[in-house]
């Protein structure tokens, strides 16, 4: 089964909503939380202990979930191509 990282953001209320899929798939759920933890090493480590859900950043107010992939639109740069100078880790939101 094929893995992605889906992307919210925190609202003012502090409830979150779907911002979209970033445009990378992963064999595994493991593999998706090596990924997300060596590009965000300044938030708490995303594993299965927090149910494959990242803590809110708080400079860019996004979370970060692992999901199964099946016919999702993957339209959010990946880490490596986000333009961290001007969004934090994602130029797309």
């Amino acid at each position: 089964m094929p893995y992605i990282l889906e992307v919210q953001k925190i609202a003012w209320n502090f409830k979150s909503r779907h911002i979209g899929y970033m445009n990378k798939i992963f064999e595994t759920q493991e593999d998706a939380c090596v990924y997300y933890n060596k590009f965000n090493q300044h938030m708490t480590p995303l594993t299965n202990k927090n149910n494959y859900c990242s803590d809110w950043d708080p400079d860019t107010f996004l979370i970060y979930i692992v999901r199964e992939h099946f016919y999702e639109l993957l339209h959010i740069a990946p880490f490596e191509n986000s333009n961290k100078n001007n969004a934090g880790n994602n130029s797309l939101i």
